[in-house]
């Protein structure tokens, strides 16, 4: 059975053209069901899935230490965290983003067949994405991506346009987008790579073990000091209202710069902020530090990994208290007016994460259907079979060694180059995530397999309004103006959780749609893009 897709068809994201007569331009609407590609909606019911069962933990769980392996969970919770960390972190919201520059391209393709404007109508549509995710953010969930997604598209708009000038002619030709997006995506991984080779050039086996042995030593001497220091810290969040964030620790030398900068020369101090039990022991800090001359920069580059550790968890007692101060609270325009906090700070960092890790993965999906790989999969097979050959073998190897890093003491406490397992993470994250794509579209070409993965796609047809209603539901349960669970369920009874809200809206996703012709947040979603209402409601049959 083959699966062809025409130039009109794919998921939630896509415009058709409404009937109009033969001397007419047709103008642009949302899609028709028939012309709908179901393994796009399929394939968001499924992300939809690996999405919530990252996501459920950081309602339980501080956003300040989002992505760190919780290192105390036990027996089945730590077997389900494990799994997560190695199947679905990073992976599910590069499908996604896969699939928007796939809804991109498609739109693009139609508008330029149907002879229409595009740039404003597609803008409307971004911006009416972006205020969502604002709103989401600030009143449900600080853990929002709609804003960074809505920021990339407006990024997706910027090459729309380089590529009608003369100069940037080149970038007409779809291989360029694939030779654009692949170098992105491999940029993190060269310098990461040149960082390791740089930072092991400087030292030899010698000097790291010298190096380990004076890090444990002052690991010992800064854990036996690490109460006192928490009481200290946690003496000072206190005084800082519900719902605000103070000022957080700061490097001594940070404080030096702060003190004299108008000095020649500051005092250089010690790599950390040492407690009182630890002034005395001088000879844990590396030699170089005593040097006037060494640059500030240098010296946090020196500093021990046990310093590093220490600095770590200064931070992140203050981080996690506000929070979790603000997220357990009785009172909702607490926790609201921490997460305004929240959202602005993200909203500084959105543009590079839109521009550095959403854009290259986007330009990658626009290029799978403007060379009609999605669009004609049947013509194109063995580029998905050695997707998913190569995806599925590499991608895992890579996940379980960066998870196996992040868990082991050996490396976790002694904390070995960070880089190595970002890198080994990063690789695992694009690996699978070519192996979930190239499954379903290999799969669904059977007959079997559309009716088994078939009810993921009403959950994909709804994927805007489901994913919002994540927040709203765990938000209720977990935070102290709701049920006030924050904290108390571990990581196995939250994919529990996950299988029954999953269940739930497969079920009323399908009921819905049988009755309207899109879900709550699409249809506001589309008249607000169209500056019209949508019919929301199926005509009589």
């Amino acid at each position: 059975m083959t699966q062809d897709i025409h130039p009109t068809a794919t998921g939630a994201d896509e415009v058709a053209p409404h009937e109009a007569a033969a001397n007419d331009a047709p103008a642009l609407a949302p899609v028709a069901e028939s012309q709908r590609l179901d393994v796009l909606d399929v394939l968001r019911g499924f992300a939809l899935i690996g999405i919530l069962m990252m996501n459920i933990e950081w309602f339980n769980r501080a956003i300040a230490v989002l992505t760190a392996p919780d290192l105390l969970a036990r027996d089945f919770d730590h077997g389900a965290g494990f799994l997560v960390k190695i199947l679905v972190e990073g992976k599910f919201y590069k499908l996604f983003s896969l699939l928007f520059g796939m809804g991109f391209a498609v739109m693009l393709l139609r508008a330029e067949e149907a002879q229409r404007p595009f740039y404003a109508w597609f803008a409307r549509r971004a911006g009416v994405l972006l205020a969502i995710g604002i709103a989401h953010s600030l009143f449900l969930w600080t853990g929002d991506i709609l804003h960074d997604y809505a920021i990339g598209a407006f990024l997706l708009l910027g090459i729309v346009w380089l590529r009608t000038k003369p100069r940037f002619a080149f970038l007409r030709n779809p291989q360029w987008l694939l030779r654009i997006s692949i170098g992105m995506l491999i940029f993190p991984l060269l310098m990461m790579s040149a960082v390791g080779i740089g930072g092991m050039l400087q030292r030899d086996p010698v000097d790291l073990q010298e190096r380990f042995a004076k890090s444990e030593a002052k690991r010992a001497e800064l854990a036996a000091a690490w109460p006192k220091r928490e009481a200290e810290l946690l003496a000072e969040a206190r005084k800082i209202a519900p719902g605000d964030v103070g000022e957080f620790p700061k490097d001594e030398d940070d404080q030096d710069n702060k003190d004299n900068k108008d000095a020649p020369k500051a005092d250089p101090g010690e790599a950390v902020a040492k407690p009182e039990a630890a002034k005395a022991d001088a000879s844990a800090a590396p030699a170089a530090d005593a040097d006037p001359k060494k640059s500030k920069k240098a010296k946090k580059e020196d500093r021990l990994a046990a310093e590093n550790w220490f600095k770590r968890k200064e931070y992140q007692t203050q981080a996690i208290f506000w929070e979790v101060q603000a997220m357990t609270s009785g009172d909702y325009w607490v926790a609201t007016k921490y997460r305004a906090r929240q959202t602005l700070e993200g909203l500084a960092g959105a543009p590079f994460f839109a521009l550095f890790l959403l854009l290259p993965i986007f330009m990658l999906g626009w290029w799978l259907v403007e060379t009609g790989k999605m669009r004609h999969p049947e013509q194109h097979l063995t580029l998905f079979r050695t997707m998913a050959w190569i995806g599925w073998p590499f991608g895992l190897v890579c996940a379980m060694s960066a998870g196996v890093l992040m868990y082991h003491p050996a490396w976790s406490e002694s904390r070995g180059p960070d880089f190595v397992t970002q890198a080994l993470h990063w690789c695992g994250q694009l690996l699978l995530c070519a192996a979930y794509v190239a499954s379903f579209v290999l799969l669904l070409r059977k007959r079997f397999f559309k009716r088994l993965f078939g009810w993921l796609a009403p959950l994909g047809r709804m994927a805007l309004t489901n994913y919002l209603t994540h927040s709203l539901v765990f938000s209720t349960l977990f935070y102290g103006y709701g049920a006030g669970w924050f904290g108390q369920v571990s990581r196995f009874p939250q994919m529990g959780l996950v299988a029954g809200m999953i269940a739930f809206q497969a079920v009323f996703s399908r009921v819905w749609l049988a009755y309207f012709n899109y879900g709550p947040m699409e249809w506001l979603w589309r008249s607000a893009t169209y500056l019209k209402w949508q019919p929301l409601r199926r005509a009589a049959r």
